[in-house]
C-alpha cells in the first residue's frame, strides 16, 4: 500500500508541475498491426509537457495496409488530431510499420517572467517509422521515429531589449513559417492478448526561432495507459 501511495504522489507531482506550450511530443499509440481486421484502441494520460488525455484507433485495412486516427487534448484551447495511412510488415519476432500522416492542432502558452504569450493553429505533415520487438508472449518493447514539418499560424507577443533607449520594449508578430519536426519515441507494453498496459516516452525537436521566447515548446512527454485489441 505504501508503494502505491508513493507512486500516486509522484504522478500527482508530475501532473501539477507541468506547464503549457505551443507544442509537445504527440505520443500516438504505436499499434504494431499484425493482420487484416486487427484493430487497436488505446487511451492514455500524458504529463511532463502538461497534463492531458489522448486516444488512438488503428486498424489493418488489408494484409499490409493500415489506417490510424489520433486525438490529444490538453485543455479547451490546446489540442491535436491526425489521420495517417501506412504499411505494416509482421514477422516472428516483431512488427515494422511506416505511416504517412496529416495533423492539425492549436497551441496556447503564457510566460509570466517576460511576460510573453503565443497562441494559434498549426498543421503537421509527417512520416513515421515504428518497430516493436516481442520480448515474450506478454511483453513488447519498441521504438518510433517521426520526421516532418509544422506549419503554424501563431500570433505571439513579448518583450525585447532596445539598446538605443536602454530599455525593454514590447514586440509582437505572427509566425507562419514552416518548421522542421523530429520526434523519436520509445515504448513498453505488457499484458495479455486483449489488454495491455503501456508506457511511452517521446522527445521533440522543432526549429522555432530561438529569439522568440513565446514560441517555446515542451521537448519531453511521457504517457501511461492501456491498449485494447478488438
Amino acid at each position: 500500500m505504501k508503494k502505491i501511495s508513493k507512486l500516486l504522489f509522484a504522478l500527482t507531482v508530475l501532473l501539477t508541475t507541468a506547464g503549457c506550450s505551443i507544442y509537445h511530443p504527440q505520443l500516438a499509440n504505436v499499434p504494431l498491426i499484425e493482420h487484416k481486421g486487427d484493430t487497436r484502441v488505446a487511451a492514455s494520460l500524458h504529463f511532463l509537457s502538461g497534463p492531458g488525455l489522448s486516444t488512438t484507433i488503428s486498424t489493418g485495412l488489408t494484409d499490409h495496409l493500415a489506417a490510424q486516427v489520433h486525438a490529444s487534448f490538453d485543455g479547451p484551447d490546446v489540442f491535436y488530431t491526425h489521420m495517417a495511412v501506412g504499411l505494416y510488415l509482421p514477422h516472428e519476432k516483431g512488427v515494422f510499420e511506416t505511416y504517412l500522416g496529416l495533423g492539425r492542432g492549436n497551441g496556447d502558452v503564457y510566460i509570466d517572467a517576460d511576460p510573453a504569450s503565443a497562441r494559434g493553429p498549426y498543421m503537421c505533415h509527417f512520416l513515421q517509422f515504428n518497430y516493436g520487438w516481442k520480448l515474450s508472449e506478454k511483453s513488447t518493447i519498441g521504438v518510433s521515429f517521426k520526421g516532418g514539418a509544422l506549419w503554424p499560424r501563431v500570433r505571439w507577443s513579448g518583450s525585447a531589449y532596445d539598446a538605443a533607449t536602454d530599455s525593454w520594449i514590447s514586440v509582437s508578430g505572427v509566425d507562419d513559417n514552416a518548421h522542421a519536426l523530429l520526434e523519436p519515441q520509445i515504448f513498453y507494453r505488457v499484458g495479455n492478448e486483449r489488454l495491455k498496459f503501456q508506457v511511452q516516452l517521446g522527445y521533440s525537436y522543432v526549429s522555432f526561432p530561438r529569439d522568440i521566447r513565446a514560441l517555446r515548446y515542451s521537448p519531453l512527454c511521457m504517457s501511461t495507459g492501456v491498449s485494447i485489441n478488438l
